[in-house]
């Protein structure tokens, strides 16, 4: 975008630079080089417009909370593959009794605060399971 202004504004400065007052063969030429000019300029108000109407539709709330809902969507669908509520499709079922007997030792770990969780230290996590243990 501001590419095509930068060009625009040169080209037009080129071209008025090079504009005489004698009448020659060449003042065709720079006539149709200055209807050009005028195309362009039109041409550039157009992109101009269409540039600030697209700015002005991103910032939008509802834009925004799109977008986000449609990236968290995607990584749902990446996270967990099945739907939610149905079993995978195995023929084999884990033991889980058998899994839960190999881990004896159970370690509660509390939280100072209530609330979700948005990150694990695994460095102090590990720790503690070596110091259980």
């Amino acid at each position: 975008m501001l590419g095509s202004y930068i060009s625009t504004y040169l080209y037009c400065l080129i071209v008025l630079n090079s504009i005489h007052k004698k009448i020659t063969v060449l003042s065709l030429f720079q006539s149709f080089l200055s209807f050009w000019q005028l195309l362009q300029c039109i041409a550039n108000i157009i992109l101009l417009i269409i540039f600030i109407h697209q700015i002005a539709t991103s910032i939008q709330a509802d834009k925004v909370i799109s977008d986000i809902s449609a990236f968290i969507s995607k990584q749902v669908r990446v996270l967990f593959p099945e739907k939610m509520g149905d079993e995978p499709n195995s023929v084999n079922k884990l033991p889980i009794d058998e899994i839960k007997s190999k881990y004896a030792n159970i370690v509660l770990v509390k939280s100072p605060k209530s609330g979700y969780l948005q990150y694990i230290d695994s460095e102090s996590m590990l720790n503690i399971s070596k110091h259980s243990a």
